[in-house]
């Protein structure tokens, strides 16, 4: 499991891409030009895409960090285990 302190759901990149998200559902349902429907579609899902991509990468940071950690604790096991060697 990925351990870390992320914000999520409080964090100001959260509510910028949910403003974002709404803004492009309104304008797509609410506009009158078809250009504006088509434009409030991009913009929600790029929003949407956006925030994915990012919490994507908080995550495989988080992974890669928690790996070496783990690399380095088994790395000291192991040399534990078969002692040092004599100089």
């Amino acid at each position: 499991m990925i351990k870390g302190v992320t914000k999520g759901v409080k964090s100001t990149e959260f509510w910028v891409s949910l403003v974002g998200m709404l803004g492009g559902i309104v304008c797509t349902l609410f506009a009158e030009a078809q250009w504006a429907q088509v434009a409030g579609a991009i913009l929600s899902a790029v929003c949407g895409k956006s925030y994915a991509d990012s919490r994507k990468t908080v995550k495989a940071a988080l992974a890669l960090g928690a790996a070496k950690v783990d690399a380095a604790r088994i790395a000291g096991e192991a040399t534990e285990a078969v002692g040092k060697p004599k100089e």
